[in-house]
């Protein structure tokens, strides 16, 4: 909706008279008014020298271009109706209504005000908001600060990521990076006795990289041989042990023994592997071919 407005036009009504109850005016002079098409309107004062009686503004609502005849409404802005002889003057004008709809009217405006439509024929101040925040639409528009349900789920993609506290550097080194190393040992190792013994094929050699944080698992099928006791399956790393698992085991006592633990290593090539002992008797890795033991090093982050 527009309030229409052309300088310099004006002419004489050619109704003969203009009746009070007329919504229809006829000028040749209209020809030169534009296009007027609901919700669009235009302003005319008729008699505006007060020549007859008080002048009357009338809102165009509607008017063909290059024609002579304009559907109007009457007594507008607190004018009052009244009868326009043939050859009264009418004139195009920017009144009052159009001046208090602006932002320029209004006595509170500063930089960076809006004006808004509060209603269909009037308008409104929205002040101009904080640095920090962002202008919401609605019926009632408003500025505030952007929260999480405000961002669409396709609106953000990497490759806009450009501030330098958020890069996609930064977030690819914050998420995990799955499995760096596994081993999946097949032998059966009998007559494992107190002295620790490396498992065959438990051994796993990856590049750790800094700030990174690993989770190493592994579990081990054992067999309790002779001798009730406690079995130990060690973790070693470089060599040095930095986990283990112990499980109390009856004669002929069967179990997984099982260990997850997380693990930052030094940068570099690092190796971890297992090795097994028995407190007394003997033990058996792997007694049930149909079941092998593994050892898993995954990145899961960084620290």
């Amino acid at each position: 909706m527009a309030s229409l407005h052309r300088n310099f036009l004006s002419g004489t009504i050619t109704n003969n008279p203009l009746v009070v109850g007329s919504l229809t005016a006829n000028s040749a002079s209209f020809a030169n008014l534009p296009a007027v098409v609901s919700p669009d309107y235009m302003w005319l004062v008729l008699d505006p020298t007060a020549v007859a009686g008080a002048p009357e503004i009338v809102q165009v609502t509607a008017h063909v271009a290059a024609t002579s005849v304009l559907t109007i409404v009457r007594a507008q802005q607190s004018t009052v109706a009244r009868q326009h002889l043939v050859n009264t003057i009418w004139r195009a004008v920017f009144t009052q209504t159009d001046s208090e709809s602006s932002l320029l009217a209004k006595s509170d405006v500063a930089t960076g005000d809006l004006l808004y439509a509060s209603s269909a024929t009037a308008t409104a101040r929205l002040a101009v908001g904080a640095a920090t925040a962002v202008l919401h639409g609605g019926s009632t528009p408003s500025y505030s600060q952007i929260i999480a349900g405000d961002i669409a789920a396709d609106a953000v993609v990497t490759a806009k990521i450009l501030d330098a506290n958020v890069t996609q550097a930064k977030l690819a080194g914050n998420l995990p990076r799955g499995i760096v190393g596994e081993a999946r040992g097949t032998t059966q190792q009998t007559g494992i006795t107190t002295t620790p013994t490396d498992l065959t094929g438990m051994t796993v050699t990856f590049t750790a990289v800094a700030g990174r944080k690993y989770k190493v698992s592994f579990d081990v099928p054992v067999l309790q041989v002779t001798t009730a006791a406690n079995v130990i399956i060690r973790l070693l790393e470089g060599g040095v042990e930095v986990h283990r698992r112990t499980m109390t085991l009856a004669v002929s006592d069967q179990a997984g023994m099982v260990l997850v633990c997380m693990v930052t290593p030094a940068a570099g090539s690092v190796t971890y592997k297992l090795d097994a002992q028995t407190t007394a008797g003997t033990l058996t890795a792997r007694p049930n071919l149909s079941i092998a033991m593994n050892l898993i090093v995954e990145d899961v982050g960084g620290t």
